[in-house]
């Protein structure tokens, strides 16, 4: 495979004390959909504004399509470096047709060529008869779709999505995610997108890089970040956690759950991560857990269940299991476990 998008220890500072960036090293194969995951401010919108050629790094290097576009006395504008962009509000032109915002980013092809591209992408993103229509005539979902088949109607490298879902309601942002991933699929496009929501990221990417305080903590599938964090923090962020203190041994730890098995070995006294669909509750008279509260979700429900005056754990269960506040129980908890030592480190023990 070959790398798209090449960064090299790029760093990016607004001012003496604000570093956005700080020494990040990532690369994004051709036909991948890179998701850059992390809260407000921790650099991943900086680092897509680097991509772009709007942000110019302090050090280090970027390459798209194995060529430098920014580096030491080198920076190549952003209208030269093939990159096709989706703002977060769309910016398309409300006094233009669909068929004009689309043809408004081939300016240089002639009126049958910019048609035929326009009709192109139109189809592609599954919207062919809306070519007359005003941005004012179409819905969040249809809009989102039209701002991307502006971005592919250049035929550039690859396509930078800021935020692209943040606009829309939960049930539509839903299905335009799926929508927005099966039109970059079948163009074969690769795309970049920042955004805070870790359902998002973990759905649409074939990669996830997790970014906090401009530093890059994390790259992989979304399994691996979701299952294997490498990180404490990684391992917060991404989906709910339980951190359950407890004393590993090697392939075993002990803790108020019991003694678990841990996919890393570790040494010493640690924290446990237990994710709330690893645990299964069984009611018990007499059993260690106390449930304080019952959240009902639709799709499932959130129960957590005090275990010691320390440790409240969140669980998911599903919805026919009748759990209600006061109910003893057991706790079992399914697969393996890791564990991240209490001695400051973040990397598993």
């Amino acid at each position: 495979m070959t790398a798209v998008i090449q960064f090299r220890n790029v760093s990016k500072a607004y001012g003496s004390d604000a570093r956005a960036v700080q020494s990040v090293s990532f690369s994004v194969e051709r036909g991948t959909i890179f998701a850059l995951l992390g809260a407000s401010g921790c650099g991943k919108t900086t680092t897509l504004r680097l991509i772009a050629g709007l942000e110019h790094p302090d050090q280090g290097e970027i390459r798209l399509d194995g060529q430098i576009v920014a580096g030491k006395d080198q920076h190549t504008p952003p209208e030269a470096r093939q990159i096709g962009m989706v703002f977060q509000d769309y910016a398309l032109f409300p006094h233009l047709s669909v068929a004009a915002n689309i043809g408004f980013a081939v300016p240089k092809l002639s009126n049958r060529e910019r048609r035929e591209r326009v009709e192109t992408v139109l189809e592609l993103v599954g919207l062919p008869d809306l070519h007359k229509r005003f941005p004012h005539q179409l819905s969040g979902g249809q809009q989102q779709r039209i701002a991307l088949a502006r971005a592919l109607a250049p035929q550039p490298s690859v396509v930078l999505l800021d935020e692209p879902f943040s606009n829309l309601d939960a049930a539509r942002r839903r299905s335009t995610r799926e929508e927005v991933r099966s039109i970059l699929k079948k163009a074969e496009m690769t795309a970049i997108f920042v955004t805070h929501d870790q359902e998002e990221a973990l759905s649409i990417a074939d990669e996830v890089g997790v970014m906090r305080g401009g530093e890059m903590l994390q790259i992989g599938s979304p399994q691996a970040i979701y299952l294997r964090p490498v990180q404490r923090d990684v391992a917060a962020f991404v989906g709910e956690a339980n951190f359950v203190p407890g004393q590993a041994h090697g392939k075993q730890v002990e803790c108020s759950l019991g003694s678990l098995p841990l996919a890393v070995e570790a040494e010493g006294t640690v924290d446990v991560l237990v994710r709330p669909e690893m645990i299964d509750l069984q009611p018990d008279p007499n059993g260690p857990g106390l449930i304080e509260q019952v959240q009902f979700l639709g799709y499932d429900q959130l129960v957590k269940v005090r275990l010691n005056p320390n440790l409240l754990l969140n669980v998911r269960t599903r919805t026919w299991l009748e759990w209600t506040p006061g109910m003893r129980v057991n706790t079992r908890i399914r697969g393996g476990v890791i564990a991240y030592p209490r001695n400051g480190s973040t990397q598993p023990a």
